[in-house]
This record gives C-alpha cells, structure tokens and sequence, in this order.
C-alpha cells in the first residue's frame, strides 16, 4: 500500500491505494482532524466501518439478484442475500494504481474484468482527490464494455474535530423526502415526504441518533454539483457538501466500534462520535424501477462529482 498527501494553504488530506482510501483530512490552521482517522491507517476496524473508502461497484444494500437490462445476476450470493457495499469483492477491498499525483491532486485507477465480482463488463474505474483551497473535490468516473450496474460511493465519518460527536452538531439537508427501510436496512421502495419527521433537516436540527437512511435530494443525477447538506460543529468547524448525485446517505455512526484512545487521532472512534454523509444513487434502485437506474452502456460513462467545502467560524 502507498500512501500519498496533498497540501492546500488551508488543508492536508492523505490518500492510501487499498481502496482509495481518504485516511487524514486536516484544517491546517489548527491541525484539527475533519474526519474519523485511524492511527495506523491499515487498522482492520477502519475497513470493517469503511472509513474514509470508495464503496462499491454499487454502494448501500443491495438485494440479490440483480437484475441488469433483464439479466439475472446473484454476485456469487445466496438469492435473497443482502449485499454492503459490494461485499467481500468490493472497491474498498482492492488496491489502486496512482496514474498521476500533483501536490493538490491525485487519480487513482482500477480495472475490473467482465464477472470478476459479479459485474458484467471489462470496466476502468478512477477516482480523481484535489485539494484547493478550503474545498476538496471527489470525482470517480467509470466506463465499461457492456451495459453494468454502477454507483459508487465516498465514505468518510465526519468529525469535525468536534470531541462531543454529533449532538454536537446540526445537520441541514436539502431533501423534502427519504426512503424508509425494512428490517435489514433495505428501502421499501416508498419515497416519504420528511415533513412532521426526525428527517425533517431542511432547517438544521441534531441528527437523530437512528439516522441511516437515503434522503432524495432529486430524481436523477444533476449536470453539475449542488448543494446537498450542511454539518455545523460546536467548535466552530462547517462542512457544506455539493454533488452531482440524487441521494445522500446519512448514517449517524450509531453502530461505530468504541475505541482505546490509541487506535484513533483526534476525536476516539465511539457510538455517535462522527457522521457519514455519502453522496450516491437511491439505494438498491435496480429493484425499485421508479427510482433513477444506475447504469452504465457501453456508450456511456458514469461520472460523479462532489465538492466539501469547510470553513471555521474561528478563523478570520
């Protein structure tokens, strides 16, 4: 595994090749860490939260089998298997190539051969991290050789470097509707207007500590990144999210390991001590048909883009 740092006036983020993994991200300023570190970033915990990874090839849970363009796919699954963030054979299990760093950018790239995870198609896959100024910016882009399910994921844990976690914090997001889910965290296929609910975030509240769910910030993916959440911290620290994608996971960390102080830098990794927010299709749409399809033909290539955008209301 390599590890490679970009550096901004205002940030420093560290990218390590197993699963194109964001494993620092720091305000300079104060050295405040943004997000859930590990201090050795190989730490086994990390993955099995997936901090900081690229998920997929389709991110969230999904049931099997897929169905693709009419085609039965069980991605080597029991059928009615649920599968996380593409499983055993995910994107965060596999280690990248660096095709190109700069001090501010790094593109990382994998292949991926026709059902060698499951997937149909011969598929490259980037993931392109910079670093300007007080943003940082996230794009994968994918082709494929035949028509494929694709939606990835980034998968950072939010702290802030706020050390009371998140109710210490508010939580604004632009959705009038969320997804409501079974039993095994699967949508129902229902789309609920948030209104007189815990999801109700269009003005900025704590976050409900059972929060692990799709919020729909529109139907289809847009052109352009657009303003998706904002994550305010006691401390001073703000977090704006714009992205491409028609969703956003938001996932309170309620399920978070604790930690000896050791195995963490900066806030310990506990029950609600950081925050996912993770810009993606709605989740399992390959079997809801009136959610927008994540698919990838041969003449098209997928491209997803988000831009984090911090500042602290201490700084000048």
């Amino acid at each position: 595994m390599t590890e490679i740092t970009l550096t901004s006036d205002t940030l420093q983020a560290s990218i390590q090749t197993r699963g194109a993994t964001l494993t620092k991200f720091r305000w300079k300023e104060t050295d405040t860490p943004l997000i859930l570190e590990f201090s050795d970033p190989g730490d086994p915990i990390g993955r099995d939260v997936f901090a900081g990874v690229i998920v997929g090839p389709l991110a969230n849970r999904v049931r099997t089998p897929l169905h693709v363009n009419s085609v039965e796919y069980d991605l080597g699954q029991p059928k009615d298997s649920v599968v996380l963030h593409g499983g055993e054979s995910g994107l965060s299990n596999e280690t990248w190539s660096i095709e190109a760093h700069t001090d501010t950018q790094v593109m990382l790239t994998i292949f991926r051969a026709h059902m060698s995870d499951g997937f149909p198609g011969d598929r490259r896959i980037t993931v392109t991290y910079s670093l300007s100024g007080a943003t940082m910016s996230v794009e994968i882009i994918a082709t494929s050789t035949e028509p494929t399910a694709f939606a990835p994921a980034h998968h950072p844990y939010w702290t802030l470097g706020e050390p009371g976690g998140t109710k210490n914090m508010m939580l604004e997001v632009a959705a009038d509707h969320v997804i409501p889910v079974d039993d095994r965290q699967l949508p129902t296929g229902e789309v609920m207007p948030v209104d007189a609910t815990v999801f109700d975030h269009r003005t900025a509240r704590t976050p409900d500590a059972t929060l692990d769910h799709n919020f729909c910030l529109t139907q289809n993916q847009r052109p352009t990144p657009e303003f998706a959440c904002r994550l305010s911290a006691a401390n001073g620290m703000v977090l704006d999210i714009d992205t491409t994608e028609p969703g956003l996971q938001v996932y309170s960390g309620s399920g978070l390991p604790s930690l000896a102080p050791s195995r963490t830098n900066g806030p310990v990794c506990a029950p609600l001590a950081a925050m996912a927010l993770e810009p993606q299709f709605w989740p399992n749409a390959l079997e809801h048909p009136h959610f927008a399809q994540p698919l990838i033909t041969s003449s098209y290539s997928f491209k997803q883009f988000s831009r984090y955008r911090l500042h602290s209301k201490h700084s000048p």
